[in-house]
């Protein structure tokens, strides 16, 4: 068999490892799957009939005054606005969860009480835990303040917790908390995202350098993301929280439940296609709550008395129809800025890793190894902060297989899974090597054709080795991985 056909039919130029951070600059274009996400997206579930949930149909109609759907979108001009989108039962489907609240992809809990107590870090604030319900509850976010608990009614604690860059502590609902935990009853395959990255917008930062001009990112926020979408009633029931001996009923989804990425990403992938379809917003990418794009020094505008990216103006514009919350410190353009945690040079078609990002990753993986034991979900945060971080360093992924090998078959969050000599070693050489990592620059990370390649190598992967043929010298070599066997998709990597 002709070498370079062999080469051609088992497609040389993957590059798993990469992670897609590869290109082919002769082909390569940019793309937005979440704005496409709408097209072929599952209709969002119902909650289930009242006969099957009689604990929330008798709760709801004797404290009716407790329960609510608030929600700031204008829901008739997103109708408007989606009138000819091709997939109306879909568009039906979110309308209506925004109308009468969302049913968040779970099972029916169970019909006792649940009464789990705050994280003792709240006991600490008191002061401060009461001002955020204040706020919550003049919002109608909360319900007001109620002291009897009827059946079906389940407590989330709360804790504070300190978000990066501020000094603010903020209220959090831990829904994974507990065994019978809510989180445990949403049904995960029913709550998968479709997310951006870096891979797709890449292509978009070439194609505009073909231009000759300064080019310009912008990166937009939509403030309060998930406590825009409103929480049907009978799942409102299990949204209890406990604040100075008041209960309050949660109306919103929050950042505590694992359904609410889903919900807001189903919401968001249909303002994404009127941003594209409707106001013409093309080089344009997102991940959850955060939106970016790219623009030549030309395509500048005023909007609102600031001078700023046109296709950014458009989008706030669109915001603003739709009554989407938004706050001017958190829409930032310039040459260079920082995007889901990498820092993008538009100029200088690089990407890397925010200082304090590559140190907290760093300190992270060191900080790790440094303890004996940690539960599964320790291990599985660890993994995913490590996989995304070796976004810009994709050579580093092979330090993760020994942790891949710790983790891989076990379910329970709370297990503890010991380390051992080898995932502290690959951690230790991990951390070192990130710290030396330049990043990647895009044009250094072009995938070449056969004819301008040096030379030429087969690889052929197994559970317990990899083997290697050099066609021009006719040489061949094997390497035995030692046990514990792995998946080959490893191997490969």
């Amino acid at each position: 068999e002709d070498f370079d056909d062999l080469l051609t039919n088992n497609n040389y130029h993957s590059q798993w490892f990469k992670r897609g951070f590869g290109w082919d600059w002769m082909t390569a274009s940019g793309y937005s799957k979440a704005a496409k996400a709408s097209l072929q997206a599952v209709p969002l579930q119902s909650p289930p009939p009242l006969c099957d949930d009689k604990t929330a149909d008798y709760a709801i109609r004797s404290f009716l005054h407790l329960f609510k759907i608030v929600c700031p979108i204008n829901v008739d001009k997103l109708k408007l606005l989606l009138k000819d989108h091709p997939h109306q039962p879909f568009v039906n489907s979110v309308l209506n969860g925004l109308r009468n609240g969302f049913w968040p992809m779970s099972e029916i809990p169970a019909n006792n009480v649940v009464i789990n107590v705050n994280h003792p870090i709240c006991n600490q604030h008191p002061d401060l835990l009461c001002a955020a319900r204040d706020e919550e509850v003049a919002a109608e976010r909360y319900s007001s303040g109620f002291q009897k608990l009827t059946p079906g009614m389940i407590i989330s604690p709360l804790l504070l917790v300190v978000k990066k860059g501020m000094s603010k502590m903020h209220v959090c609902t831990n829904m994974s908390y507990g065994k019978a935990s809510l989180n445990n009853l949403v049904i995960k395959d029913k709550i998968r995202v479709i997310f951006n990255s870096l891979i797709s917008f890449a292509p978009y930062m070439v194609e505009l350098k073909k231009h000759g001009k300064k080019l310009f990112l912008w990166k937009t926020d939509a403030a309060r993301a998930y406590w825009n979408m409103p929480i049907h009633p009978q799942y409102q029931l299990r949204q209890i929280v406990l604040i100075d001996g008041q209960y309050h009923i949660d109306h919103c989804a929050n950042f505590g439940s694992s359904a609410s990425p889903n919900i807001w990403c189903l919401f968001f992938s249909l303002v994404l296609w009127i941003a594209v379809h409707k106001f013409e917003i093309k080089r344009i990418n997102n991940l959850m709550d955060d939106m970016w794009g790219i623009c030549t020094e030309d395509d500048f505008t005023t909007f609102k008395g600031i001078r700023m990216p046109l296709d950014q103006a458009k989008f706030l514009y669109l915001f603003d129809i739709l009554n989407i919350p938004w706050d001017w410190k958190k829409q930032i353009w310039g040459e260079r800025i920082e995007i889901i945690g990498h820092y993008v040079n538009a100029n200088a078609l690089s990407l890397s890793l925010s200082p304090d990002k590559k140190s907290d990753l760093i300190m992270a993986l060191r900080t790790f190894v440094s303890i004996k034991q940690h539960r599964l979900k320790e291990w599985q945060s660890l993994l995913g902060w490590a996989s995304w971080g070796l976004n810009t360093f994709p050579l580093g992924r092979v330090a993760l297989q020994a942790v891949w090998d710790k983790t891989t078959s076990k379910t329970y969050r709370n297990l503890f899974i010991p380390t051992n000599s080898k995932v502290q070693s690959d951690l230790r050489w991990l951390a070192d090597a990130i710290k030396l990592s330049p990043g990647m620059y895009l044009l250094d990370s072009t995938i070449w054709g056969l004819n301008q390649a040096n030379a030429l190598v087969a690889s052929d992967a197994y559970p317990k080795g990899i083997r290697v043929w050099f066609p021009n010298s006719a040489e061949g070599f094997h390497l035995h991985l030692p046990p514990p066997v792995r998946d080959i998709y490893w191997v490969e990597l």
